[in-house]
């Protein structure tokens, strides 16, 4: 049966419609800023995780030697070895002696600089009689480095000393806020699920498996697309408020976790202060110590101006510092 020229005019204007109807509001997008989703990452990084049904991500074992982010530098070497720590001395480890176990986030495993910049190595040069373990994993929550530690410990023959390094942003990690997981899906190092946590009524710690940031189709392609995904995004964050208030209520119950599981196999937790502001780190000394947690404040001023050259994690200066202050702060 054929279409009359009436149906077919009718099919004809809809469409034309339709497509100025997309270009109009893609035109718009873009004039006002928006843009299609581009990977994130440096071209010349290494991808050193491998995806984790527990942890979302862990460190994958291998020797990494990558150009620097500008010209006139040294190439940058990670090394992790095969129990997924990145390596801090040259030689193998040592039997018996006492162990230093780190954990956390980029800024403990020391992205962007290489092995013997990160403040692990500098650490493990300062103290040789001490076995310095650096199992910092790039993009780690605090409840990621939790569900670490309980792994590692059991594994340890001589655990004397457990260090959380701390960043502002591990607050909001350990909440998985959609920002948070929209944000690993362009980062090449990172970009599996993500574990977190939320309080019941009875503000207890409630458990949430892995989960990945669900993105609209085509975002890669229309800018208009990033629009209707980010006002989508502003309606998940009205559900989204209550974590986010309750964010350092949470951080605190497991950096408390921490602390009781290192003392069950012998270790002394230190939360080290990497990098926050005065009023955080505050909070946490005051609500940290009466549960006997030691909390050691190693943020530096002017951190901005130490950064690794043509990227924005620390450099080996502000690592040397870090080193320095745990080397004064720790009894070793």
């Amino acid at each position: 049966m054929k279409l009359s020229s009436r149906y077919i005019f009718i099919i004809i204007s809809f469409m034309l419609c339709s497509i100025i109807l997309i270009c109009g509001v893609e035109l718009i997008a873009r004039l006002t800023g928006l843009k299609p989703v581009q990977p994130e990452h440096f071209l010349n990084e290494p991808v050193v995780h491998v995806a984790d049904p527990l942890l979302g991500w862990r460190n994958k074992p291998g020797s990494y030697n990558y150009p620097a982010y500008v010209s006139g530098y040294e190439d940058i070497k990670i090394t992790i070895l095969p129990s997924g720590e990145r390596a801090t001395k040259p030689e193998s480890k040592k039997i018996n002696a006492k162990q230093l176990i780190m954990i956390g986030c980029s800024f403990t495993q020391g992205w962007a600089v290489s092995d013997h910049e990160t403040f692990a190595w500098k650490l493990q040069d300062l103290n040789p009689h001490v076995d310095v373990r650096n199992y910092g994993t790039s993009g780690y929550s605090t409840y990621q480095s939790f569900l670490n530690l309980q792994e590692i410990l059991p594994l340890m023959q001589n655990p004397k000393i457990v260090i959380y390094g701390f960043m502002d942003d591990h607050e909001n990690r350990n909440v998985a806020p959609d920002y948070w997981l929209k944000a690993l899906t362009g980062v090449k190092r990172a970009q599996s699920a993500v574990p977190y946590l939320s309080l019941t009524r009875e503000h207890d710690l409630q458990k949430h498996d892995p989960k990945k940031y669900q993105g609209f189709p085509l975002r890669t392609r229309l800018a208009s697309i990033v629009g209707f995904e980010n006002i989508y995004a502003r309606v998940k964050d009205f559900k989204q408020i209550k974590r986010l208030q309750q964010k350092s209520i949470i951080t605190t119950k497991i950096i408390i976790d921490m602390h009781i599981v290192s003392k069950k196999y012998g270790a002394d937790f230190y939360m080290v202060v990497l990098h926050d502001n005065a009023k955080i780190t505050k909070y946490y000394q005051d609500n940290l110590s009466v549960a006997g947690v030691n909390v050691v404040d190693c943020t530096q001023k002017n951190t901005n101006k130490m950064q690794v050259p043509g990227e924005n994690h620390p450099s080996g200066e502000l690592h040397n510092l870090w080193a320095e202050c745990i080397d004064r702060n720790l009894n070793l």
